[in-house]
C-alpha cells in the first residue's frame, strides 16, 4: 500500500513538473489523464436508414406474396395420399400441406409489405424535408440567392 502511495505521488509531481516546465519527458502511463476524443462520423439525413428499411421490407415481402401464390395456386389437393382420422371419421390428404405453405407465405408478405410502404413513404418524406431545409432560393429586392445549410 505504501509502495503504491509512492508511485502515485512520485507520478503527480512529474505531471505537475512538465505541466508548468513545459518540458518534454517520460510520464507514467497511469499517472496520465485520458483525454477522450471525439470521432465526429458522417452521420445520415435523417428518414433515410427508414427510407431504406421500408424498401427493403416492401421487395421481399411483394416476393413472398408472389411465392406463395405460386404455391397455392399450384398445390393440387388430391395428390398425395389420403388419410382417414379414425376418431371422427374425417379424411385429409398431404396436398393440403402445399397449400397450407402458401397460404402462409401469402400472409407473411403482406405482413412485410404493409409496413415496409408506411416506413418507405414516412422515411422519403422526412428525407425530402431535409433536403428542402439544405438547399433555398431567396428572392430579394437586389436579386436571387441561393443558401446552403450545412
Amino acid at each position: 500500500m505504501i509502495v503504491l502511495l509512492s508511485v502515485w505521488a512520485t507520478g503527480h509531481a512529474q505531471y505537475r513538473a512538465l505541466g508548468a516546465a513545459g518540458s518534454t519527458a517520460v510520464v507514467s502511463p497511469v499517472i496520465q489523464k485520458k483525454t477522450m476524443r471525439i470521432a465526429y462520423e458522417a452521420s445520415k439525413p435523417p428518414g433515410l436508414r427508414m427510407r431504406g428499411a421500408g424498401t427493403i421490407m416492401t421487395i421481399c415481402g411483394s416476393g413472398l406474396i408472389i411465392a406463395g401464390a405460386i404455391i397455392a395456386s399450384t398445390a393440387d389437393p388430391t395428390s398425395g395420399q389420403t388419410h382417414v382420422n379414425t376418431n371422427n371419421g374425417s379424411t385429409y390428404t398431404d396436398g393440403e400441406m402445399d397449400q397450407a405453405m402458401g397460404v402462409l407465405g401469402v400472409v407473411a408478405g403482406v405482413g412485410l409489405t404493409v409496413p415496409g410502404i408506411i416506413l418507405w413513404t414516412k422515411g422519403n418524406k422526412k428525407y425530402q424535408r431535409y433536403l428542402e431545409t439544405q438547399t433555398a432560393f431567396n428572392f430579394t429586392q437586389n436579386g436571387v440567392g441561393l443558401t446552403y445549410r450545412f
